[in-house]
């Protein structure tokens, strides 16, 4: 065997093996990067899908917003009556109706401070004013609290909606709890915090 067929055997005995492990791991590589491709389409997917789940959570609450099995005429006779029967975890404090517009006082008891529980009640009243009657066109709503010390109420929340700003939207912001982060909901629904709110929940958005 001549000098340059020695030197070339003695570079396949020195670096054939580490060739050798250099090419097994190729196929190593495009195995792995053929896992994380897979695992980013699924990952994709799956967020894609969740997306389209969230969309359709929200289009079925939009849809219970609106949705009727007949409309009422509203008498001031009944008032009580009809309102007792909500599902209102605040209770009825003063119910008026008069020319379309109805005026409910709810009191907040010390025992559910909690403005989720507030924004839930005002949608459920907005939601029946003005999907299931048909003579109601303004919801005047206040949100008490009382004051046990001074035997008196105040004010902590209160809300003059019109029918036609009172959209299934809205309402379904509101009864998300949402309304605090959305000035549109807010302006829309003619909603005014007092002082006395932020008072009593912190840093929930006081106008």
């Amino acid at each position: 065997m001549n000098r340059a067929g020695a030197a070339i055997d003695g570079i396949d005995e020195r670096y054939g093996g580490k060739m050798r492990s250099v090419r097994d791991v190729r196929p190593l590589k495009l195995v792995l990067l053929a896992i994380m491709a897979v695992v980013a389409i699924t990952s994709g997917l799956g967020i894609l899908a969740a997306g389209e789940q969230q969309k359709l959570h929200r289009q079925h609450d939009l849809t219970a917003m609106t949705h009727t099995h007949g409309t009422i005429s509203l008498q001031e006779h009944s008032l009580v009556d009809v309102l007792s029967k909500l599902s209102l975890s605040l209770q009825l404090n003063r119910v008026a109706f008069h020319d379309k517009g109805l005026a409910i006082d709810l009191k907040l008891s010390a025992a559910a401070l909690n403005p989720a529980i507030v924004y839930e009640d005002m949608a459920e009243l907005l939601r029946f004013c003005f999907v299931e009657t048909n003579n109601v066109e303004r919801l005047f709503l206040r949100i008490l609290i009382h004051d046990e010390q001074a035997v008196k109420k105040h004010v902590l929340l209160a809300m003059d909606a019109l029918k036609s700003q009172a959209t299934a939207e809205r309402i379904l912001t509101l009864k998300q709890g949402m309304a605090t982060s959305n000035s549109d909901t807010v302006q829309a629904l003619r909603m005014t915090y007092t002082p006395l709110w932020k008072r009593q929940f912190g840093s929930i958005f006081v106008q």
